[in-house]
């Protein structure tokens, strides 16, 4: 699905019914699952943010720090590794909680 949004709903119908309109609803709103790493599996963190997508990407340390409160670096990595580089993923769909709590409510309505 392309990320601009006026060309996918041209692509729907005009009437439709109200399950299939939920779904693409809910397929442009619901935030997207951040995957985990696709080289190691691990968790990934946000790199940067704003102005265009999210960036996330595997961080090089371990989620708490040493006993001086210096971070402790995952075995094998470095501040910003070819690892990180690499592991770099978009997000473009952030998903719009207001949006998702109307049509939970619609559902309510009418039963679905």
């Amino acid at each position: 699905m392309s990320h601009d949004k006026s060309e996918y709903w041209n692509t729907l119908p005009k009437t439709m019914p109200d399950d299939l309109l939920l779904e693409a609803i809910e397929s442009s709103y619901y935030p997207a699952e951040i995957p985990p790493c696709h080289i190691c599996g691990g968790k990934l963190s946000i790199a940067s943010i704003g102005g265009g997508p999210t960036i996330w990407a595997c961080t090089p340390t371990e989620d708490d720090v040493d006993e001086n409160g210096k971070w402790v670096f995952k075995p094998g990595r470095s501040v910003v590794d070819d690892h990180y580089s690499k592991s770099r993923w978009q997000q473009y769909r952030h998903g719009d909680s207001r949006v998702m709590e109307l049509v939970k409510r619609f559902k309510e309505l009418k039963g679905i």
